[in-house]
């Protein structure tokens, strides 16, 4: 990574999760609030979470990626600019985090 992608602070990752059969969301909710804080994770839906953290995108994933078989797929996403449209928890989220 060079300097010009290194983050001072934390930055905000969008972790998306598929299941094949089963249920993982409250497992993978479990383990990125034990890990970050509770305060640093918003659950969008049962597959969709913001994580506000320091954690590069490939370390979240490489600790997560064990919540699943091979026929899952987990994504994890860094972003810094966003836009919304009407009333939501994850704007205001987003919002009392500074951005």
């Amino acid at each position: 990574m060079t300097e010009a992608h290194k983050h001072n602070g934390p930055t905000f990752k969008l972790v998306v999760i598929r299941q094949k059969d089963r249920v993982v969301g409250k497992d993978i909710e479990l383990a990125l609030t034990t890990r970050v804080g509770e305060d640093s994770v918003l659950r969008l839906s049962d597959s969709g979470f913001l994580v506000h953290t320091q954690l590069e995108p490939m370390e979240i994933r490489d600790w997560l990626k064990s919540h699943f078989s091979m026929e899952e797929q987990l994504l994890v996403v860094e972003f810094e600019r966003w836009s919304g449209f009407g009333e939501s928890e994850a704007w205001k989220w987003l919002l009392w985090r500074g951005h």
